[in-house]
């Protein structure tokens, strides 16, 4: 028997930030509609803006991802030039009572880099929220 599965995240704000705090560059705070344009939509994935779960002004990303070998999101960034950040966060909330495994990958170029020229990372989510 197949057992189907749905995995709902809210995914609050995508931001690079320097380790001091004092230059933050926002890329997705997801407060409107226009910034889902921003987002390039796959099959198995189904998002909304909600303001359940915000944590960074008043909405948030509800993504709904069903089976699939590599449902997720793909966010078009627009920025190329890492200089003077440390890091990449990423802000979301697990409704799940367990914990869950996510995969981060960034390419640095619009081509399908090899694995080793990208990042490519596995988190575990804990239930809650998650910075």
């Amino acid at each position: 028997m197949l057992r189907f599965f749905m995995l709902l995240l809210w995914l609050c704000a995508l931001f690079a930030c320097s380790g001091n705090g004092a230059k933050e560059c926002v890329f997705f705070d997801f407060e409107s509609d226009s910034e889902l344009d921003r987002l390039h939509w796959s099959c198995h994935a189904l998002y909304q803006l909600t303001n359940e779960h915000a944590t960074h002004g008043r909405k948030c990303l509800r993504l709904e991802l069903y089976p699939a070998n590599y449902p997720g999101l793909t966010p078009m960034l627009g920025k190329n030039d890492w200089r003077g950040y440390e890091a990449f966060c990423l802000d979301i909330y697990n409704p799940e009572e367990t914990e869950i495994r996510i995969t981060v990958r960034m390419d640095d170029r619009k081509e399908y880099p090899d694995y080793k020229d990208r990042y490519n990372k596995s988190f575990t989510l804990k239930p809650g929220p998650n910075l």
